[in-house]
């Protein structure tokens, strides 16, 4: 750590009362902090402010302190005069890597003169009794990346979390992510040019892939010579193999788009059709594989639909709230009462769905922390609950949306359809939109009817199948809002119309055919559900 970082930190720590301080405090009691001034970050700072923090380090409460109840059991402790803020995340330094930066004998970053350290590990240089990790602790950071230097691929980045009852033991992960340097100064070391450098990181990531596919023979000296030692070829294997993410360090803005184009060529096995093996590679680009294709076009064309449907949802609020014409504020008015339950439930199901296909895509990484996919995954999960559950939506929808005003929200959906299918039955180019849609909405009208009708008669059935029959009516809806997107593609010029165009007619042949299953679901009533008895769950 440079000297005058060091002092600056110092200072600091004279100033501020962090949270993560309170950590071994809390370890095993509940902690108020009262009386400081306290930088919330997401809101404004509170003067006199406490702070209510759980016996497991988790911040219970924020307010003024006139605001705040704090329980007897609570230790308190004093802020007054200081500054409280949230932990701090320093996610790039080589603090316990560097005692003093003019020291040479202190600085412990590099592994040596190689241009590919991939195998080497910040943590393994890390002194767990540097002098500058508890300062950097005073200063309000909870956490920190060290980050290895030397050479175009500096090696793999460690995770410290400073909280905790001493800073020496401190929890390290040992790789968090791969570090390598494009722009002027690797170009420097590599001794070439900008381009020069992807072209020779392009080398060893082949060179890396064809180690792990020839290891043996490699070992044997029975193979080629690789541009790195073997020790880096297999590390340099966790980037592609397991998940672990690169971090590019950058001098400027072409640099992180060359860092974006490299990231794009991901590739794992090999296409199924010959002619499209990259046969200078040991691996094709996973864009080559049809089921990898299946999901990325499964998430693009229902998210595009279900925007373009909040949109059209949108627009009818607008129209029904200020459109001159009473006739017209109501037809939009029932078509946003129809709808809403709709794009709730559904909205929120296929984005969960949606999410977990992104997962799948990235394999085994996508499962990890090392990517946000993880993180939204949970963060949706609970968007199917907090609107009262989507199964409320969808009674919502049969019991209450359907009858009302003796079925005219739905009379006016479906003549908007009808409008819609009229409007395009001259047009050729959108027949593969047309007949899709006319299929899924007669569809959806006779089981419309047929449930009326047995719903009726017993209850239990339109709640058996409501579930089902709003993602039934969302579909359709859906492929509706496409063919409207259709029709204004054909009719107009649009950048990039024809990309749009075959996504529509991917969903029209390949999601929107899940109606015949629902429709066959729906059909079976509450057979199988409600024959069970209590006990047999």
């Amino acid at each position: 750590m440079k000297t005058s970082n060091t002092f600056s930190r110092n200072m600091l720590a004279l100033l501020v009362l962090s949270i993560c301080n309170l950590f071994a405090l809390s370890a095993t009691a509940q902690v108020a902090i009262q009386g400081g001034t306290v930088h919330t970050v997401s809101g404004d700072v509170i003067e006199g402010g406490t702070v209510l923090v759980s016996a497991d380090g988790k911040i219970e409460a924020v307010g003024k302190s006139g605001a705040i109840t704090v329980p007897g059991a609570y230790k308190k402790i004093d802020a007054s005069g200081k500054i409280v803020t949230p932990g701090l995340f320093d996610a790039y330094t080589t603090i316990g890597l560097v005692e003093i930066w003019a020291v040479r004998a202190s600085r412990h970053t590099s592994s040596g003169p190689g241009h590919f350290n991939a195998s080497h590990l910040a943590a393994e240089s890390l002194n767990r009794r540097s002098a500058n990790l508890p300062i950097q602790r005073e200063g309000g950071v909870t956490d920190v990346v060290i980050i290895p230097e030397g050479g175009v691929i500096q090696g793999q980045a460690a995770h410290i979390s400073l909280a905790g009852e001493a800073v020496f033991a401190a929890t390290i992960t040992p790789s968090v992510a791969m570090v390598m340097r494009l722009g002027s100064r690797a170009a420097s070391t590599l001794g070439t040019s900008r381009g020069g450098v992807l072209a020779t990181l392009r080398q060893v990531y082949q060179d890396a892939r064809f180690y792990q596919a020839n290891k043996t023979k490699y070992n044997e000296r029975r193979s080629r010579d690789l541009s790195a030692p073997a020790g880096d070829l297999d590390a340099l294997s966790k980037t592609f193999e397991r998940g672990l993410p690169v971090m590019f360090l950058v001098d400027q803005a072409g640099d992180i788009e060359a860092a974006l184009a490299f990231a794009k060529d991901r590739r794992q096995s090999r296409s199924l059709d010959p002619e499209k093996q990259d046969a200078n590679a040991e691996a094709d680009n996973i864009l080559v594989h049809p089921d990898v294709r299946r999901m990325l076009l499964n998430v693009k064309t229902t998210t595009m639909a279900l925007r373009a449907l909040a949109t059209y949802i949108a627009v009818e609020y607008d129209v029904a709230h200020h459109h001159e014409d009473e006739d017209a504020r109501q037809q939009a008015d029932d078509l946003v009462a129809l709808l809403t339950p709709i794009i709730k439930s559904y909205g929120s199901e296929r984005g969960f769905e949606n999410i977990s296909e992104a997962m799948q895509v990235c394999g085994g990484a996508g499962y990890t922390t090392d990517w946000n996919i993880e993180q939204y995954l949970r963060d949706e999960r609970i968007a199917m609950i907090y609107e009262g559950t989507n199964h409320i939506q969808a009674l919502d929808l049969v019991g209450r949306k359907l009858p009302m005003k003796n079925g005219r929200l739905m009379q006016n959906f479906s003549a908007r359809v009808t409008e819609l299918i009229r409007g395009c039955k001259d047009n050729e180019a959108l027949e593969p939109f047309v007949t899709p849609l006319k299929d899924a909405s007669k569809k959806l009208t006779a089981v419309t009817w047929e449930l009326a009708a047995k719903g009726a008669e017993d209850r239990e059935v339109a709640g058996a199948v409501a579930s089902h029959y709003l993602n039934l009516f969302a579909l359709t809806t859906l492929a509706f809002v496409w063919t409207i997107q259709a029709k204004y593609i054909v009719e107009n010029e649009v950048a990039d119309g024809e990309t749009r165009l075959k996504l529509g007619r991917y969903f029209m042949d390949k999601v929107l055919p899940e109606v015949d299953y629902l429709v066959s679901a729906i059909g079976s009533g509450k057979s199988n559900i409600m024959e069970f008895d209590v006990e047999e769950f």
